[in-house]
Parts: structure tokens; C-alpha cells; sequence
């Protein structure tokens, strides 16, 4: 915040002229007030206080390097006045001078201890620096000089949410709204905070509360309509985002999570077309593809032309909707594939005439594009004519050849296991289990095969340390040998990841665990999935109730165990 204050009126430019300059710049007339400084500054270049306030103007007119020489011409004047440095820093930081702004409110703070105004700044610069405990601890010391200013509240709830510690933000987020009630803001991110531990339902209160207070908070009904999706309430999602969305009709965050909604209601149709929406949102937007060629979504013919297919977000989605391959090449195109690097050989093994690259290397030429991820819109699928839902893809011989010699002779049951993803992953929290939590409903008297190259550090320890689960780490060096491995299991059993895809692709025996809420393509209310036959779902009763799946997994391997006839016929199905 930018201080115009009075205390360096009195003390340094009493003549009446100042003060009614700084009178109309307190009123916000920054137009008359910036008047007013010229003409002192006309008759005297050396008054600090219209240098100051000045540039002060130009900053809050988001005139930043006009700012600049007039804020450090009063600090030449005096050097002694803390709110200067304090202000120049402000400027700085909006110039992203992080490092430079740190030393002002330093300064500032030299010259005077308890100027919580500064520290709460200093705290700002050390967020952009990606300093957060030092931001947090700035903070604290603006808070304890001054307690009840709600803004600092909310900023430390802000950066203690971004330095992953929400239990504190709650508590700080909770004494903003304490001062102010009506902190829509702090509402807000509370109520996201709250969803994110799992308090679903006080998160939707936050959200409420938030909108009752300011009718057109588009992001609090996005928020809440995401917090509705969470408890599978479709339709009422729907309508909340459509709230959103006619408040403010470019919203994508509410235009992706209408999407999802109606795709997990198997409403392709209606989900795939606004699902391009994605292509606005700040966490998707990254993937898209910006090349001077069309945009292929199934209106132009293709015959005797040549598409660029590329892979777009995850893994598992290269594997899921590379399927539609060969129906371009049925239409007369030419096709490109681009995947990713890890998936290439495995890729080779499609049925098709593609010319397969990786993600990064020289394109050849190519008169259409189309990201994988809408070809279902593009080529019209609806639930019921999803392409190529046999197996597509199949393990590499040499690949199967060398893992069949690792494992050795198979004396028991053989399961494939995957229980986390990638942790960037925006869903991970519900998607993936701690290794101790699937162990503990592992039955005796099976061989368990770990099919994750990666494992996290929390899961590391426990699984080189067991002899129930076979790792082989760094030996799996791509997805050929993950398919390989695949190929050699009874089952696969894995939640949400690329692993449970590969099995699926593969028409191998897959069961996927997945979480209340669960990805689109899953939809709801079902155990089987009308993309890979040959998977079974096992999908949690409530939010985060991970025991009841695990449980159930655990009799059905047993079940298994018993009957290893049953695998023969799940392998003819």
C-alpha cells in the first residue's frame, strides 16, 4: 500500500498548496493532486514531498518507470524517510525488481522497526523470490505490529496456502474473516483450502457465504460448482458454473468443469465440445499447440492429405486416444503421431501406417493438426461408438523375452501393481494410495510385481526393505518394458495412472481403483468401462474411503487365488 501521509506534510512542506495537493490525492483526484506537485515542483525541484508523492501518483496510475526517478529524487533530498523507500519498493516489485525491492523495505525497515506496512511489502517481494518462509515470517512481524489488519492476515493465509501448509492458512485465512466478515477474498480461499483436506462440505459454505456477500464472485461459484463436482453432484455443478458463466462469459475454469460434468455423465455430445474450453485454462493452456497450420476437428476431408496427431497432457491420455489412428488413415490421410519420448517404442506396436515421432523432434511437413485429446470430438463419439475398444497395443517380443527370463518361472499368481501417479498431477491427492495402506490388504500366497519405475521417497524405504513386492526400478526403462511386464501378469490392479491405461489398451485383465470422484472417462456408477473391456472398476463408496476399495480388492485376489481358471477366462474375454 502506498503511504501518503501527513505526518511528512507537517514535517517537511507545511505551505498550504501542499497541503491541498495531498488532500485531493487522499481523496483519490490524482489528476488535480498531480497538478498541484508540478506547479510546486515548477517554483522548488527540491521539495521531497511533491518528488515523493509524485511518483507515488504515477505508480498508482500503473505508470511504473515514470514512478521511479521522481521516488528516488526525494530519497536524495532525505534519506531519513522510511515510507520513500517503502514505496519505491512497491514500484520495483510491479516491475518484477524483486531483488531490488527487498533492499527498499529493508531500508525502510532500518529507519523504522515497526512499520508493519513494510514488512507486510518486504513479504510480497519474498513471495515473487519464491522465499516463502521468509515471506511468512515477514508477515508474522507486520501482524504483530499491527494485529488487526486483515489484509496482512489474508496475504500470510496466501502464502502459508502456497507454501503447502494449510492447516495454518485456515487459521490465518480465519482471522481475516474474523476482522472483516464481509473478506470475500479470504472466504474464498478458505473455502479452497477446506477442499483440498477433504472438507468438502465447509468448503461449499465458504463459497456460499462468498456469493451472498458479492452476487458476482465469479470465482467463488466456480469454486463452488467444483466442489459440488466433488460430491458427483452433476447436475447442480452444471447450474453453478452456469451461474459463472453468465456473469462472465469467457470463464473457462467454469467451462472446463461444465465440461467434465457432463462427460462424466456420458454426455459426449454436449462434454467434448465445451471440453476445448481447456484451451483458456491457465492450467491447461500450456499443452496447446500454436502452429500456422488448421486446426483439424473433422470438417475438412482428409483424403490424400497429411495430420500431425501430437500428444497433449498425460501419459495415459496418449495411450487412451492414440486408438483413433487408424480411422483418419481409414479417411485417406497420411498421419504424424507425436508422443511422448517414453512411449514411442511402445507405440510402435500400433496397427497402423502412422509415422510415429517424439515429442520434440523435427516435424515434417503436414497440412492439418489435431491434439489427441480431441479427436473424440472431431470423429463424433458418443458412449456407445467409442473405435478400437479390443486391444490396440501389444508388448514388444524382445522386450517380453528378456522380462519373462527376469521374473523366472510363475509358482503363484502373478499381479501387476501401480498405487501412485505422477504427484503434479491436480488430482493426485485422491487418486493415489500410500504403499503401506495397499500392503496391509495384499493376501498371502501371490507374487506381486511392482510395475512403477518411479516410487516416492515416502513409499521407497518400505518397498526395497519388503520381500512381498518384486521392484525393479531403473531396469524398467520405458513403457515397452512396462507393456512387457503387462503382458506377464495374471492381473494388473492399479489406480488412475498411465499403468492401468497400458493394461487397458492391452486388453489384459485390469482392475483400476479409483476415487470417489473420479476422472471423466471413467464416468459413474458402473464397473466396467465401455473404453477397455477387459478393466474392472473398483470405485470408492465416499469421499477419500480407500479401506472399502482396498478391501474389496483384496477378497477378489483371493477369490483368484482360489480359482486360477478364472484368469483363463478373463484372458479369452
Amino acid at each position: 500500500m502506498i503511504a501518503v501521509t501527513t505526518s511528512v506534510v507537517r514535517l517537511l512542506a507545511p505551505e498550504r498548496t501542499l497541503k491541498q495537493g495531498v488532500a485531493l490525492h487522499q481523496a483519490g483526484q490524482l489528476r488535480e493532486a498531480l497538478l498541484i506537485y508540478d506547479r510546486i515542483l515548477s517554483v522548488d525541484a527540491n521539495n521531497f514531498v511533491a518528488n515523493h508523492l509524485k511518483g507515488v501518483i504515477f505508480y498508482q496510475q500503473k505508470k511504473y518507470l515514470k514512478a521511479i526517478p521522481f521516488i528516488r529524487r526525494a530519497i536524495e533530498i532525505n534519506s531519513q524517510i522510511p515510507d520513500a523507500y517503502s514505496n519505491l519498493g512497491l514500484v520495483l516489485n510491479a516491475l518484477t525488481h524483486h531483488e531490488e525491492a527487498l533492499a527498499n523495505f529493508d531500508t525502510a525497515i532500518s529507519l523504522r522497526a515497526d512499520y508493519a506496512q513494510a514488512h507486510n511489502n518486504r513479504a510480497i517481494a519474498l513471495v515473487e523470490l519464491a522465499r516463502p518462509q521468509e515471506a511468512i515470517a515477514s508477515y508474522q512481524k507486520a501482524i504483530s505490529l499491527q494485529p488487526n489488519n486483515s489484509v496482512t492476515f489474508f496475504n500470510l493465509g496466501k502464502a502459508q496456502q502456497d507454501g503447502f501448509l494449510p492447516e495454518e492458512a485456515l487459521e490465518s485465512y480465519g482471522s481475516a474473516i474474523s476482522l472483516n466478515p464481509h473478506y470475500v477474498e479470504a472466504l474464498n480461499n478458505r473455502g479452497n483450502v477446506l477442499k483440498g483436506l477433504g472438507r468438502i462440505e465447509e468448503a461449499i459454505s465458504h463459497f456460499q457465504r462468498a456469493v451472498a456477500i458479492k452476487p458476482d464472485y465469479v470465482s467463488a461459484y466456480v469454486n463452488w460448482g467444483n466442489g459440488l463436482l466433488s460430491f458427483n453432484r452433476l447436475a447442480d455443478a452444471i447450474a453453478t458454473y452456469g451461474k459463472a458463466i453468465a456473469i462472465t462469459s469467457d470463464n473457462a475454469d467454469a467451462y472446463l468443469g461444465q465440461a467434465v460434468a457432463l462427460l462424466l455423465q456420458g454426455d459426449y455430445e454436449s462434454g467434448l465440445r465445451i471440453y476445448e474450453w481447456r484451451w483458456h485454462h491457465k492450467g491447461l493452456k500450456q499443452y496447446q499447440r500454436n502452429f500456422e497450420r488448421t486446426l483439424w476437428l473433422g470438417v475438412e476431408p482428409l483424403s490424400g492429405r497429411t495430420i500431425l496427431l501430437h500428444a497433449e497432457q498425460g501419459l495415459g491420455d496418449t495411450i487412451q486416444f492414440c486408438r483413433y489412428v487408424q480411422l483418419l488413415i481409414d479417411l485417406g490421410a497420411r498421419v504424424v503421431l507425436e508422443v511422448q519420448g517414453s512411449l514411442l517404442g511402445l507405440m510402435r506396436s500400433l496397427p497402423s501406417e502412422a509415422v510415429l515421432i517424439s515429442k520434440g523432434d523435427a516435424l515434417p511437413a503436414f497440412d492439418y493438426h489435431c491434439p489427441l485429446l480431441s479427436l473424440p470430438l472431431a470423429l463424433k463419439t458418443t458412449i456407445t461408438s467409442i473405435p478400437n475398444s479390443q486391444a490396440y497395443l501389444r508388448a514388444d517380443a524382445r522386450a517380453l523375452s528378456r522380462w519373462n527370463g527376469v521374473l523366472g518361472e510363475k509358482k503363484f499368481l502373478r499381479v501387476g501393481l501401480a498405487w501412485s501417479g505422477n504427484p503434479t498431477h491436480s488430482n493426485d491427492r485422491t487418486r493415489s494410495i500410500a504403499l503401506a495402506d495397499l500392503m496391509a490388504h495384499l493376501p498371502a500366497g501371490l507374487e506381486y510385481v511392482c510395475l512403477q519405475k518411479d516410487i516416492r521417497s515416502t513409499d521407497l524405504a518400505m518397498l526395497q526393505s519388503s520381500s512381498c513386492i518384486r521392484y525393479f526400478g531403473d531396469a524398467i526403462r520405458d513403457f515397452s518394458d512396462t507393456a512387457a511386464l503387462c503382458e506377464l501378469m495374471d492381473v494388473v490392479v492399479s489406480v488412475d495412472t498411465s499403468i492401468a491405461h497400458l493394461g487397458g489398451a492391452m486388453g489384459r485383465p485390469t482392475w483400476i481403483m479409483l476415487p470417489y470422484h473420479p476422472d471423466w472417462r471413467w464416468l459413474l456408477e458402473r464397473d466396467d468401462s465401455p473404453w477397455y473391456p477387459s478393466v474392472s472398476l473398483y470405485r470408492q463408496p465416499a469421499l477419500f474411503d480407500w479401506s472399502s476399495v482396498l478391501a474389496k480388492v483384496r477378497v477378489e485376489l483371493e477369490k483368484l487365488a482360489e480359482e486360477p481358471s478364472t484368469i483363463a477366462r478373463l484372458r479369452e474375454n
